[in-house]
């Protein structure tokens, strides 16, 4: 399937520069350098969990206000995390994080209650080496994805499922509980992990990651198809408008599904790896010592 790309200049014909699509906004309270965190969007604030600074770990937390442009912060995680994700989901934020092939793991579902201001931990196990790489909430339902042997693999969260451990045949087996059910194994996405996700239209989009993969996943039909193949790392992605925005690493794309082209739009203030959130159309990043707001309507 032919991709398009179009490139843009960095000035706007209407007049707006670089510096006025994208704006400096006020840095986390604490260790504004953080990275390899998680991050979501709900009620319109942007929740910001654990992490890592030059000493490791971080179990600090807090929530950005886009309208007061202020950082508060959030009760301590009960461990220090980092590498994890975050999914919104029934009104609370679930920490996607282990795959359920250690049999401690399999009923490990955690997440933070912005109602309450507090945790429900499950899990003190931070041992695992198999990890899930996003969620995603499809069709009301949520899902959890991974790389399973160079595949990609599908996992939906239905608790108190019936599962046989270990999956992979070895004996002896057993018949266990689980909150995490595997639903879908895709042959033909060959997915090393480091990618993100995002949902449009109710298809899960892959981009990038250590083979930059650029693919539509339809997880009814299990077909998928390559969307473009650039060569980007250390990127963060939301949808605004239904259309996918990818930043990271000095450069700013997006991908729109219905025409399924690429348009080059301005780069950050400061190049960098980040995360990115959106809320009311603005694209929020956050990261590498700073938070920048960039305004897709300013930047044609």
């Amino acid at each position: 399937m032919d991709v398009g790309l179009v490139a843009t200049s960095l000035r706007a014909p209407d007049g707006w520069t670089r510096a006025q699509v994208w704006t400096p906004r006020a840095s986390m309270l604490t260790d504004p350098d953080r990275y390899q965190y998680a991050s979501a969007v709900l009620n319109n604030k942007i929740y910001v969990f654990g992490g890592k600074n030059n000493d490791g770990a971080l179990r600090s937390a807090e929530v950005y206000d886009p309208v007061s442009d202020t950082w508060s912060p959030l009760p301590d995680m009960p461990e220090a995390r980092s590498d994890q994700k975050c999914v919104v989901f029934n009104g609370k934020i679930y920490f996607i994080w282990n795959v359920p092939t250690l049999i401690d793991s399999m009923n490990h579902v955690n997440w933070f209650d912005p109602g309450t201001n507090t945790y429900v931990w499950e899990s003190n196990d931070y041992s695992g080496y198999n990890f899930f790489d996003a969620g995603v909430v499809l069709n009301g339902a949520m899902y959890a994805l991974h790389s399973n042997q160079d595949r990609l693999e599908l996992y939906k969260y239905q608790p108190g499922s019936l599962i046989t451990y270990p999956p992979q045949g070895v004996f002896p087996e057993m018949t266990v509980s689980s909150d995490w059910v595997s639903v879908g194994l895709f042959n033909n996405v060959p997915y090393y992990g480091g990618g993100t996700f995002q949902v449009v239209n109710n298809q899960i989009y892959l981009i990038g990651g250590y083979r930059d993969l650029y693919q539509q996943i339809d997880i009814g039909s299990g077909s998928s198809f390559t969307m473009s193949q650039p060569n980007h790392r250390g990127i963060g992605s939301c949808v605004v408008n239904n259309k996918i925005y990818v930043i990271g690493d000095g450069y700013t794309e997006v991908y729109d599904p219905a025409m399924n082209t690429w348009t080059v739009k301005s780069p950050m203030l400061i190049n960098r790896s980040v995360t990115c959130e959106a809320v009311n159309g603005i694209v929020y990043i956050i990261g590498g010592g700073m938070v920048e707001a960039y305004d897709p309507n300013k930047d044609y």
